[in-house]
């Protein structure tokens, strides 16, 4: 019974994270910070991190970031690097050369 047990357990480990099954599509993001609020002038650096099998595989791509509106906040493509410009909120996007767009994180300046 126990030779048996332990195969189970390792045979669900080869395909799955546990018992949650992971498919070759599945891909999480995870933004860092999530959601940045600065004054006008100041920085900050943002990464995104990617991962399948809920971060059990961690994922490298390289990451280009944009602005959507460049008169509230610029990125420094590929740092991450946000600059406030004027009172407002935006998005910053992150486009993974691999896995396309993964999302972004909002900035608000006061």
């Amino acid at each position: 019974m126990g030779r048996r047990y332990v195969w189970l357990v390792s045979l669900l480990s080869v395909g799955s994270c546990g018992l949650i099954p992971c498919g070759a599509d599945d891909l999480d993001v995870r933004f860092v910070p999530n959601d940045v609020t600065l004054a006008v002038g100041q920085t900050q650096t943002v990464r995104v991190e990617l991962g399948s099998c809920h971060f059990h595989n961690k994922l490298d791509d390289q990451i280009t970031w944009t602005s959507e509106d460049t008169a509230v906040a610029t990125v420094d493509s590929p740092s991450g690097t946000i600059t406030a410009r004027g009172a407002g909120g935006t998005n910053v996007l992150a486009q993974a050369a691999t896995y396309h767009n993964v999302g972004g994180v909002h900035v608000t300046v006061r």
